[in-house]
């Protein structure tokens, strides 16, 4: 069976495209800008750093994109799907998994590739979602010769940007030809080090949320505690208060709320022994048994840190 060969007719007028191309700039660019705004505002909302551009293919990478197509599929196989383009460039990887449900939310998706998926586990290489995002079509406008009503949004972290930049200068952009396999290697182990690092800042970060969960955890058990105990008065206070060093709180409550929430305060400013000695004189006081495992807990937190 031979293969079909690609079917070719001469392309658009470049004079009669240019000048479409002009007539329509201002449209695509108040679209672009419509994107762009609904994207920065729902990262507002969710409170994420993230960087927002937007672009519109230039004249001339437009027409450039379609010679290379032609020849290689056919004018018949030809679809520009990035002459509108969005890019979202996010601190760490989990952010790109919010930012990537956000856009299936809200438009109507037809094409999600995760270009790190081509690769096998022996290979790194260029890594970043693009998705193709249905747009409204521009009203009474006649369109450019071989465009869809879609926009490409690229999604990237901080260290892949840097890389995808990088390497479209060195590779994509070389008239030299490909690299040998010596610079091969050195670019794959280049970007090996920043998918590793990107990893590391996720886990930096996952690390640091589950150790603010924690405290937000503990501090809603104390003012829960305190609230429920507000009346409860200290029947003995232990000597270790009145032995505290001069450095140190010494705090004389009347409460066990008032009590637990100097202990708190010790136990997260990073004052362990003062923080322990306060959780011990609470463990004097009358408590309910629910109340005492609470402050056992909280006592042997202290001593471990």
């Amino acid at each position: 069976m031979t293969a079909r060969k690609p079917v070719n007719q001469p392309l658009p007028d470049r004079t009669i495209t240019k000048k479409l191309y002009a007539n329509l700039c201002h449209d695509y660019e108040s679209l672009l800008q419509n994107i762009y705004q609904q994207i920065s505002n729902f990262a507002e909302q969710k409170g994420l750093s993230v960087t927002v551009k937007y672009r519109l293919k230039s004249f001339d990478s437009y027409c450039e994109k379609i010679r290379k197509l032609s020849k290689l599929q056919g004018t018949e196989m030809i679809q520009i799907t990035d002459l509108l383009g969005i890019r979202i460039v996010c601190p760490f990887l989990e952010d790109l998994e919010l930012i990537e449900q956000m856009v299936a939310e809200k438009y109507e998706i037809l094409e999600l590739e995760h270009k790190a998926e081509q690769h096998s586990f022996r290979e790194f290489g260029y890594d970043s979602v693009h998705v193709l995002i249905r747009t409204k079509p521009i009203p009474g406008s006649e369109t450019l010769p071989y465009s869809c009503e879609v926009c490409e949004i690229q999604l990237r972290t901080i260290l892949q940007e840097a890389w995808a930049e990088v390497e479209h200068e060195l590779v994509y952009k070389s008239d030299i030809g490909m690299p040998n396999d010596t610079i091969r290697r050195k670019l794959a182990s280049l970007n090996a080090s920043l998918t590793l690092s990107d990893l590391i800042f996720q886990e930096i970060r996952d690390s640091q949320n589950e150790i603010r969960q924690q405290g937000l955890k503990c501090r809603q058990d104390v003012e829960t505690m305190a609230f429920d105990y507000e009346d409860i008065q200290a029947l003995q206070i232990s000597d270790s208060i009145k032995s505290l060093k001069s450095d140190a709180i010494a705090p004389s409550p009347k409460s066990l709320g008032k009590l637990m929430l100097t202990a708190l305060e010790a136990h997260s400013n990073g004052q362990f022994r003062n923080a322990i000695n306060l959780y011990g004189s609470i463990l004097h006081m009358k408590l309910d048994p629910a109340i005492r495992s609470l402050i056992y807990n909280h006592r042997g937190m202290a001593w471990f840190a």
